[in-house]
């Protein structure tokens, strides 16, 4: 068993701590036995409030798995080689975009074939599935509001919107002035526009 140090985000709350885990995050997060992750020296952080809000630490948070809209590790192997060779479907990359709750998603999904979203959707992503080399843009912030990041593990029942690419840059962030990261609001010097086209 190991300790690993992870973000899960809520609607309108980022919580960072500490939490033991026997293989992977996303097998504790798949595990269908439990409904509650529990995380140690948590920094928890209300989203709505101000960049500048340091967030209160708390000893101990339990978190209802189903309140969960992403998690997000920053391990460069956060699968053993092993793992991978003992997978049965090798497995490809396409490039995909997710809205889950308010939160947009971009990077590298590993499906095991290429199709209809709503069929991967339905037929090859477990309850929480990886999106690898990840953009995260949080539209609750008005800067500070985008994050990269190497793993962040998807609630597929709290997805409001789901599309992929078999094209390498199918779905690519493009660095636009006049445009905010966050729709609607005004522009946040961010500079970051993302796409959905190819």
């Amino acid at each position: 068993m190991s300790q690993v140090t992870a973000v899960f985000y809520t609607q309108a709350h980022r919580i960072e701590g500490d939490l033991r885990v026997v293989e992977r995050l996303s097998e504790k997060l798949n595990d269908p036995l439990t409904d509650f992750i529990e995380i140690r020296s948590a920094r928890v952080v209300n989203l709505l409030q101000g960049d500048a809000d340091p967030g209160i630490m708390w000893p101990v948070v339990t978190i209802p798995k189903a309140a969960i809209l992403l998690a997000t590790l920053d391990m460069q192997n956060h699968e053993s080689g092993q793992t991978r060779i003992d997978k049965l479907r090798p497995k490809t990359d396409s490039q995909v975009g997710v809205i889950v709750g308010s939160i947009e998603v971009y990077g590298t999904g590993h499906l095991q074939c290429h199709g209809d979203p709503t069929r991967v959707l339905t037929s090859q992503l477990q309850s929480f599935f990886p999106i690898t080399d990840a953009t995260i843009l949080l539209s609750q912030r008005q800067s500070d509001n985008c994050i990269v990041t190497n793993l962040a593990l998807i609630n597929r029942s709290m997805i409001r919107a789901f599309t992929l690419s078999i094209e390498t840059n199918g779905l690519a962030a493009r660095t636009n002035p006049l445009v905010s990261a966050n729709e609607g609001s005004p522009p946040s010097g961010s500079g970051r526009h993302y796409s959905l086209a190819g």
